[in-house]
């Protein structure tokens, strides 16, 4: 197999450089990647010849289809076989890396395309991570069929991240497309990492799936021409129902009262409030909410006196802004507070504020700490 990928790679270049010869694009600084179209014996939990693991421990590898394990059996856009890495619920995600034929050279532009889809079933399981021990098996299967995005990174060692040089946007169609991306390094980098993430910014991870196929080479462009951009999802593609994945929202053995209520508070003292949940980065008040806010309006109906002030919080998730996590958290707590304000409550008792993810109250490492960070709570500014 390794002799027949090295011919078919070596066929591949050559039938690259005669075409870029005669089109012009292909000069002595291209950079060819060993196996673009990722060809391999279909196999699961392995990265494909020429491509080296750089997921997290504990994990499984991205897989080469089709054979119609976990239930993927699209046809490759190019060649026999394809790559296929997924994001998971339990805040990991897959990647694969390799060393180029030549660096990559800071401050010089480089044209590559990649074909990307997303297949409707990518049936697996996960790992609990935030459970004793660290790793233990989950035997539940889940369709990691939310979409997700490709980011490439450069760097200097095997699975070492130095630079993003591009993302794409969440890649939502079923059929191959081609996507093109304009990449520009500060500095040289002699190895590449292509990377399945979260669509960002994004508060709670979930399953998703990327798969890549028919990789071009790293072409050197001026860097003032313009770029392909990526192909847009046409026809409009419709919203995929979304997954039934583990809730952000922890179920302890003794669960806390929706709101901890405090008879005489004081100046400065907090008004919990344990089971106040929105959609991932959205402020929106759901039904659900609205029980435990009408027992915020009916105490501060019956403690008159009370001024206080409704703050949100977010927790730290990877990919994200202070300036994101301020706005979301900002307009939750507003949304918060025209609520009860709607209810009955006079607005001069109430004023809103969003402190992101300055604020911990737990740790941001495990789900069960997220949930606990990503809160609302009453301040109370005059009793």
């Amino acid at each position: 197999m390794k002799t027949i990928l090295n011919k078919s790679f070596i066929f591949s270049c050559c039938l690259l450089i005669m075409h870029g010869l005669i089109s012009g694009q292909v000069s002595k600084d291209t950079v060819f990647l060993n196996n673009p179209s990722f060809e391999d014996t279909p196999k699961q939990s392995s990265a494909p010849q020429g491509w080296t693991d750089c997921g997290f421990q504990g994990e499984s590898a991205p897989d080469v289809h089709p054979s119609g394990f976990w239930e993927v059996s699209k046809p490759a856009n190019n060649g026999k076989t394809y790559l296929g890495m997924v994001v998971r619920h339990n805040d990991t995600w897959e990647r694969v890396s390799q060393l180029l034929d030549k660096p990559l050279l800071g401050g010089q532009c480089y044209n590559f395309t990649v074909y990307l889809s997303s297949s409707d079933k990518y049936r697996s399981g996960t790992n609990n991570r935030d459970n004793y021990p660290l790793i233990s098996r989950n035997d539940t299967l889940y369709n990691f069929d939310i979409p997700a995005v490709l980011r490439i990174w450069g760097g200097n060692i095997a699975c070492g991240r130095s630079e993003l040089l591009a993302e794409s946007p969440p890649i939502e169609n079923s059929d191959w497309r081609s996507y093109s991306f304009r990449l520009r390094p500060k500095t040289n980098y002699k190895y590449i990492m292509l990377e399945a993430f979260f669509k960002t910014p994004v508060l709670v991870p979930y399953n998703g799936n990327i798969l890549l196929d028919n990789a071009s080479p790293l072409i050197p462009v001026d860097c003032d021409a313009p770029v392909t951009p990526p192909k847009p999802a046409t026809p409009p593609v419709v919203a995929k129902p979304k997954q039934n994945i583990p809730s952000a929202k922890p179920i302890p053995t003794n669960p806390e009262p929706p709101v901890v209520f405090v008879a005489k508070p004081k100046v400065g003292e907090i008004i919990k409030i344990n089971r106040l949940f929105f959609p991932a980065d959205s402020s929106n008040i759901t039904p659900e909410n609205y029980p435990v806010l009408d027992s915020l309006y009916n105490y501060l109906r019956v403690n008159n006196s009370l001024v206080v002030e409704v703050g949100g919080h977010t927790n730290s998730r990877p990919g994200i802004t202070d300036q994101y996590c301020d706005n979301l958290s900002t307009m939750r707590a507003k949304n918060v507070a025209e609520y009860l304000i709607g209810k009955g409550i006079a607005s001069d008792r109430i004023t809103f504020a969003g402190y992101g993810r300055r604020k911990p109250i737990d740790t941001n490492f495990n789900a069960e700490g997220r949930a606990r960070n990503q809160r609302v709570e009453l301040k109370v500014l005059r009793s």
